[in-house]
């Protein structure tokens, strides 16, 4: 259990990586059996790596306002991760949300909640694996990248971010809200040979498939459906 501050911060990493019964702490709940943390006016700010490192194929549940710092990623995962709920995650680090796993199949997966990332490296990271965001809203600060991964998948959510969207295989987007900008380059970027997106022309949407270097030239992306 990571320890809390008489202001009732936490200051050092919370290690729920490999967890081996119920853990209760400071404005969290980590449930064996459902392999969920559950978050609730959790607050977390340190000076380590990692704020939380959570175990392999976890969930992360929201409830009220929650927030991490740390100096590496403020949430470092073994393999996939699933946020839910209805409240509100704030990440501060180099990277916002990172999975460490060099597995193919593994996804970090956003489903629902509020989830605001201010990141110096890159806002989402899975470079092995996917990154799929299936609701919720997400705004990404990113000094590097707003999401890094092999596959990327955008479908019934909404994503703000001032950095570019990087996937180096296949970039997918249906029915979502995607508004990214960026200073310099390409706002949406997809290396691999199978490209599926929508794009919005007057009023119509239509599919495009090929490769990014043709298809995502500008600066700044608005997607609505």
């Amino acid at each position: 259990t990571a320890a809390v501050s008489s202001d009732g911060i936490i200051r050092e990493t919370l290690d729920i990586s490999r967890p081996k019964k119920d853990i209760v702490g400071g404005g969290y709940v980590w449930k064996n059996i459902d392999e969920t943390l559950k978050l609730s006016g959790f607050e977390l700010h340190t000076d380590s790596d990692y704020g939380i490192r959570i175990a392999k194929g976890a969930t992360i549940e929201l409830s009220g306002k929650n927030y991490i710092s740390a100096k590496k990623a403020a949430v470092a995962c073994q393999g996939s991760v699933t946020f839910t709920g209805s409240g509100s995650l704030t990440l501060v680090s180099e990277d916002g949300i990172m999975s460490y796993s060099t597995e193919s199949g593994t996804v970090i997966t956003i489903r629902s909640g509020n989830i605001a990332i201010e990141a110096q490296s890159c806002g989402i990271r899975c470079e092995s694996g996917g990154i799929t965001l299936s609701g919720g809203d997400v705004d990404i600060t990113s000094d590097g990248q707003s999401l890094l991964a092999r596959t990327i998948a955008l479908a019934d959510c909404s994503l703000n971010a001032d950095s570019p969207v990087h996937a180096t295989d296949t970039l997918r987007i249906t029915a979502a809200e995607v508004d990214v900008s960026v200073s310099s380059g390409a706002a949406l970027v997809a290396d691999g040979a199978s490209v599926t997106h929508f794009l919005i022309f007057a009023a119509f949407a239509f599919p495009v498939f090929g490769r990014s270097e043709n298809l995502f030239t500008e600066k700044t992306i608005r997607l609505r459906f």
